[in-house]
């Protein structure tokens, strides 16, 4: 706190008010050209079957997501809404929009929230908090995602298309195989 008995601080007060760094940084944050695309549909993408998950015979939820560890920035919680035979396309559908820490919040909103027997698909979306948090509103106030239940005042449900590749395999899949080979590594020589 500043000192009041300090001559600067006594001084006229209609003046000198220097709000340089904070303008610059929100000048230089919101005019970053971030697309639903790029958060949705670039970066890392998972599929897990939540309810086959069994340790012994493949990898666990945390084993599927330890890419994830550390990472700060957006996550969507996706289910398939239709498929596009005729473009080998896939709609999907978000019911969960989240941002921190990804590893632990993901984890946690499977065993609170995702129903049993749905296939989950996973999103992310590296970025800084400040703007995971900016991002993670804007959607909120956009649209209306049913797992989602503070501060959702959007309407709509926010859908994108993957392509087969992505639906199936995600992002990661040379990851996820060398996870597989290192704990069975009799099974995969």
């Amino acid at each position: 706190m500043p000192n009041m008995n300090d001559s600067e601080f006594l001084q006229c007060e209609c003046e000198g008010l220097d709000h340089e760094k904070f303008n610059s940084i929100l000048s230089d944050e919101l005019r970053k050209n971030i697309t639903v695309h790029d958060v949705f549909n670039r970066d890392y993408c998972v599929m897990l079957s939540v309810d086959k998950i069994d340790e012994d015979e493949g990898l666990s939820v945390h084993e599927y997501l330890t890419d994830l560890k550390g990472k700060m920035g957006v996550y969507g919680l996706w289910i398939e809404h239709t498929e596009c035979y005729d473009h080998d396309m896939h709609r999907m559908l978000c019911l969960y929009i989240g941002k921190g820490f990804a590893l632990g919040r993901i984890k946690r909103h499977i065993t609170e929230k995702w129903p049993e027997q749905e296939l989950l698909y996973v999103t992310f979306y590296e970025c800084e908090n400040r703007i995971a948090k900016y991002i993670e509103q804007l959607f909120l106030d956009n649209y209306d995602f049913p797992l989602n239940s503070e501060e959702n005042t959007g309407e709509g449900f926010l859908a994108t298309v993957w392509d087969s590749e992505r639906y199936s395999i995600g992002t990661n899949l040379h990851e996820i195989s060398d996870r597989l080979a290192n704990k069975f590594p009799g099974r995969f020589q």
